[in-house]
């Protein structure tokens, strides 16, 4: 029962964190382009949580429980590694009369270095991954990923409908 109720809550805070950023105004918008950045309050949270995990399994492993250490310390430096990635500018999502620019891999549940541009034409599909991010996808496979953890994705959302609206949006960015 402990479970579920933590289930539940978790599943509200990211439904009401979705909703909050859906409306914020995002990093950066003039005229027909802007930038949407993921949110740095949260990766720093996400980072130093990450650090705390990489910290508690390294004194788990020294003071005799090397399973837990190593456990701990592999999930505290892999969210750390790639969160601090969201701390710069390299997740930034950003778009212009020519199209959409963005990260364009994912490493697992994160965002990867890699970065694709995509003219707007060139858009076939609007998607959903099982980690929750969106993408756009090109005919020839690129993609370019963000999610609602990113401030002002509804500035986002609107200039792809403007631009795109024989697309089919996922549910959630409807």
């Amino acid at each position: 029962m402990r479970s579920l109720i933590i289930m539940a809550i978790v599943g509200l805070i990211a439904v009401g964190w979705s909703f909050i950023n859906h409306r914020r105004p995002p990093y950066r918008v003039s005229g027909y382009s802007g930038t949407i950045s993921p949110g740095k309050a949260s990766a720093l949270i996400v980072t130093m949580i990450g650090i705390a995990l990489l910290g508690l399994g390294v004194g788990k492993a020294c003071s005799g429980d090397p399973a837990i250490g190593a456990t701990c310390a592999i999930v505290g430096f892999m969210l750390a590694f790639f969160m601090t990635l969201s701390l710069t500018h390299r997740h930034d999502l950003s778009w212009d009369d020519a199209g959409v620019h963005g990260p364009s891999r994912l490493f697992g549940p994160a965002l990867g270095l890699r970065r694709a541009s995509i003219r707007w034409e060139e858009i076939g599909t609007v998607g959903v991954t099982i980690t929750s991010f969106w993408f756009v996808q090109a005919g020839d496979g690129r993609r370019v990923y963000w999610s609602y953890l990113y401030p002002g994705y509804g500035s986002f959302t609107k200039r792809l409908r403007t631009k795109r609206p024989d697309l089919t949006l996922p549910s959630e960015l409807r």
